[in-house]
């Protein structure tokens, strides 16, 4: 529990969250323990189900500041090429360090917002190398933390660029290769959709009409509803949202 629990911790600082895990376990159980009154009260589920219910709530809560850290990290990784571009050209066009670094960060979200906690821990006295290599190890990212790396050591070397310029360039590669990956799946992702979104219901709709002539079927009228009304949307809005997820994060800008 107690490696869980700092496993967890990591996590959070990872995906920019300055809280406390036990904060955030706090919050998250109310959180939960208010959504399962809500089904109960409003669907008066099985034991078993709202168990099911209880569960899933707990996996959501342990994963999602694995995922949380991931997606930081990836949307820096989507800015990485602009930022390390006007940095490298900058710094090369004699614009002094620091000046360059502040340009830079406004050039991104993400990766922008950790060069400024950089700048502000250089302010308090860090040596600039070690500010970078600080904050670039609070990401889930290898490429991310190298990234910072070379800032530092562009920095020391002052208009040599070259490392930085090439980091940015295999980035864009990278961004390619993704972009290609993904719009070689989409035709399997779009009659994926389609399949829940059009073929599923009118299977239900078929399989409900024949069962209830020829076959002892019932269908209660809040099933009628709920099911057409409510389950197959949700599927629906699932089958998009794990689309997003796929999406390359360059392309999520």
């Amino acid at each position: 529990m107690a490696s869980l629990t700092r496993t967890l911790q990591e996590k959070l600082l990872k995906a920019g969250l300055r809280t406390a895990v036990e904060d955030y376990l706090t919050r998250a159980a109310l959180i939960l323990l208010l959504a399962t009154v809500l089904v109960y009260v409003l669907f008066h589920p099985r034991p078993s189900g709202l168990a099911l219910f209880v569960l899933f709530g707990i996996l959501v809560i342990v994963y999602l500041p694995f995922r949380l850290a991931r997606v930081r990290a990836e949307c820096a990784e989507a800015e990485m090429p602009y930022v390390l571009r006007t940095l490298a050209s900058e710094v090369e066009a004699g614009v002094p360090y620091m000046t360059a670094l502040e340009d830079a960060a406004r050039s991104g979200k993400v990766l922008g917002r950790a060069i400024k906690e950089a700048i502000a821990l250089y302010k308090k006295g860090i040596p600039v190398e070690r500010a970078l290599k600080s904050v670039g190890e609070s990401f889930e990212s290898e490429r991310v933390q190298r990234a910072f790396m070379h800032m530092g050591i562009l920095y020391q070397s002052g208009k040599e660029a070259s490392a930085v310029k090439k980091m940015a360039d295999e980035m864009i590669s990278i961004h390619r290769a993704e972009a290609k990956r993904f719009s070689a799946e989409l035709a399997l992702y779009t009659l994926i959709f389609i399949a829940v979104a059009a073929l599923i219901p009118a299977l239900f709709e078929m399989y409900v009409a024949v069962g209830s002539l020829f076959l002892s079927l019932t269908v209660t009228p809040e099933q009628a509803f709920y099911i057409p009304a409510v389950i197959m949307p949700a599927l629906s809005g699932m089958v998009l949202a794990w689309i997003y997820l796929k999406l390359p994060s360059f392309m999520r800008r």
